[in-house]
């Protein structure tokens, strides 16, 4: 066989497994469907007695950071005070 004729066999079998590849390829395309998009989770809402829970911490916390800045702050007056009369 020469090799003009296997070049000619072997470039007809490329031809053709190549449009049967992306035959197969578009058939498997066509047939998935899309993905779902998905929905939100919702949470369940919690009881009453948990949100007043949920509250009163998130008010104690607060009031702790008041206390705190309130003692930062009347630290900083009572030095800067000492400063003046020194």
């Amino acid at each position: 066989m020469s090799v003009q004729k296997a070049h000619v066999r072997l470039s007809k079998l490329d031809s053709i497994s190549i449009s049967s590849c992306v035959q197969c390829f578009l058939r498997e395309v066509a047939v998935v469907p899309p993905l779902p998009s998905p929905a939100p989770k919702r949470k369940a809402n919690p009881d009453l007695q948990t949100q007043f829970e949920d509250l009163l911490s998130a008010v104690w916390e607060a009031e702790e950071e008041w206390k705190l800045d309130d003692r930062i702050d009347l630290a900083v007056r009572l030095g800067s005070r000492k400063k003046k009369a020194a």
